[in-house]
């Protein structure tokens, strides 16, 4: 219930990852430290796990709200199910592209004052104009923002599947040439 806007949701997107990145830290630096083979490090890799599991619930309940912004049911978040392209498809919507203007069926614009929201609501005239954004050039921001960091993600991911039979691989490509 309820909406945010593109502020918002970057500001709680940056602060929830740090966040998140400091359990992975404790758990990485305990599991590199000679004390973890004795069993010392499960209980902080259970803790970290509680504090992850209830970050990433965060971040789907502060994307589901920014859903509702863009008055569009949370339901969408299901998108992230999609491989590579479904975070990305999030990442451009949640962070790039503007809410609704005035109120919608989720509550109020939360980038207006109050009173601009009554007046829509009621069907008023309103007498101070509503700034409009050109959604068209944040899409295509988003979509090279996303290409040039999901990239380098994917060809690694490939590199790691293919693994060992890679140079097999480069010797059979190098063989027939």
């Amino acid at each position: 219930k309820g909406r945010i806007s593109r502020q918002t949701w970057w500001l709680a997107m940056i602060i929830l990852y740090v966040i998140m990145a400091i359990p992975y830290g404790i758990v990485l630096w305990g599991s590199g430290n000679s004390r973890s083979a004795s069993g010392a490090a499960l209980p902080v890799m259970c803790i970290s796990e509680i504090v992850i599991f209830v970050i990433v619930a965060s971040i789907i309940t502060v994307s589901v709200k920014r859903f509702h912004d863009l008055d569009k049911s949370g339901w969408y978040y299901l998108l992230a199910l999609i491989p590579f392209v479904g975070g990305l498809i999030i990442f451009v919507y949640c962070g790039f592209i503007k809410g609704t203007t005035g109120p919608n069926k989720y509550g109020d614009d939360p980038t207006m004052p109050q009173e601009l929201n009554d007046q829509f609501r009621t069907g008023e005239s309103i007498s101070t104009p509503v700034p409009q954004s050109n959604n068209k050039i944040w899409i295509i921001v988003a979509v090279v923002v996303g290409v040039v960091f999901c990239l380098p993600v994917l060809v690694i991911s490939v590199l790691t599947l293919l693994g060992p039979n890679i140079s097999h691989i480069f010797n059979n490509i190098n063989s027939t040439l």
